[in-house]
């Protein structure tokens, strides 16, 4: 990953979490979302094929040493668009 492409994701990171118009709901939805770039960024030079986010965040799990208590994050967020208990967050803020 280039060292633009890092600053980039962490400016769209504060973004999202300093913008108080959006409900949780809507963070989950975007935090997924950048998620998703990263892990394609992260894995697009790799001759391996991944299926989902699932895989790719278990190759970089093990390829960076990273915690795989992501997943949490990546299985909340699939609720929270799938609205599984996201209707229970919708007008809530998140600070």
């Amino acid at each position: 990953m280039q060292k633009n492409n890092v600053t980039d994701y962490f400016r769209e990171l504060e973004e999202i979490h300093f913008d108080e118009t959006l409900s949780i709901n809507q963070k989950y939805t975007q935090l997924r979302n950048l998620l998703e770039r990263i892990t394609k960024d992260l894995t697009l030079k790799e001759v391996l094929q991944f299926s989902n986010l699932f895989s790719k965040l278990s190759f970089i799990c093990d390829e960076y040493q990273v915690s795989r208590k992501i997943h949490s994050f990546r299985v909340t967020a699939n609720c929270m668009s799938s609205n599984k208990f996201g209707h229970l967050f919708s007008k809530t803020k998140l600070v």
